[in-house]
């Protein structure tokens, strides 16, 4: 019998969302075939794209446990073929093509270059393999802090959290791609191009605030 494939469109797929999204490639057992169903996806659906088969980059699950995005990796750096699990049903939901350059690109964003205007500061947006500093399992709390120090190797220099307090221990944060954030806390994306030295702070009610702190930049 062929498989039926469904390609979910961008509201489709973040109805799967439930953040923090979990990120457990080590751990996570295989509840269904995933590669029968890559292979039944329609070749023309990828364009000039072509996915690395066999291979899982990542699978991060819902905070609810309801779903696992198995991402598959494409020969087209930061896109991939997001399969959808629904573990409740132990069947897919469907698939998605999640190109992480198109979703983020702080750079060309408008928004991102409003935020460093108004704070004359000059934009330096972390590239989209560098890491980024984040309390994973804080992000469900209020306001959503980011503070930049300089960046050192591969670290750009984030630390992101949830709640009114800043974590003591170190090993709180954990390190994620610059590229998947939009998978943990899309909301932070406009500030990322501020440079090392700023704060910003998202709370309730559309309330934001950005400011400088010197303390970021002392080794």
């Amino acid at each position: 019998m062929k498989t039926r494939t469904v390609r979910l469109d961008e509201a489709a797929y973040r109805a799967t969302f439930r953040p923090p999204m979990r990120d457990v490639t080590e751990d996570a057992e295989p509840a269904v075939d995933v590669w029968t169903y890559v292979h039944a996806i329609p070749m023309p659906e990828f364009g000039d794209i072509r996915y690395r088969d066999g291979e899982v980059e990542h699978v991060y699950r819902s905070d609810d446990g309801q779903f696992d995005h198995v991402l598959v990796p494409t020969f087209t750096a930061n896109v991939y073929v997001a399969v959808i699990v629904s573990r409740l049903e132990s069947g897919i939901r469907g698939h998605h093509i999640l190109d992480l350059n198109r979703l983020y690109q702080p750079e060309a964003s408008p928004k991102s270059q409003q935020i460093c205007d108004m704070h004359n500061a000059v934009p330096d947006p972390p590239a989209s393999d560098s890491t980024v500093g984040i309390a994973l399992g804080t992000l469900d709390r209020v306001p959503l802090n980011g503070l930049r120090h300089p960046s050192e190797g591969n670290a750009c220099g984030w630390f992101i959290w949830g709640g009114p307090d800043l974590p003591d221990d170190p090993d709180f944060f954990q390190p994620v791609h610059v590229a998947h954030l939009p998978d943990h806390c899309p909301a932070v994306l406009p500030y990322l191009a501020m440079p090392p030295g700023w704060r910003f702070l998202i709370g309730e009610d559309d309330y934001v605030d950005v400011w400088h702190d010197e303390e970021l930049l002392r080794v």
